[in-house]
């Protein structure tokens, strides 16, 4: 959870194994402010970069949203990680 700029409460999170930053706040929208869409490739379908989705109306704390997105995608990649070696390497 972080206080952006414009004095508003939003939290990131996982949803439909997509990264999506959410307003706290009731008298807000519950629309998604942000959603990262990860890559994807195959061979039948058109290979589309990952890209971090951002509407217009965001605009006013965009740099809240980047530093907070990196930082965000950043723990939760190491959580993933070491949710894997714990995986392989069961403590017995």
């Amino acid at each position: 959870m972080f206080q952006a700029r414009d004095g508003h409460k939003y939290e990131w999170q996982i949803n439909n194994y997509r990264a999506q930053l959410v307003p706290l706040q009731q008298s807000r929208s519950a629309a998604y402010i942000a959603t990262f869409l990860k890559s994807s490739t195959g061979s039948i379908i058109r290979k589309k970069l990952a890209s971090l989705v951002i509407p217009p109306e965001a605009g006013h704390i965009l740099d809240d949203i980047i530093v907070t997105f990196i930082y965000f995608e950043s723990q939760w990649r190491d959580r993933e990680r070491f949710r894997a070696r714990c995986w392989d390497h069961p403590v017995a």
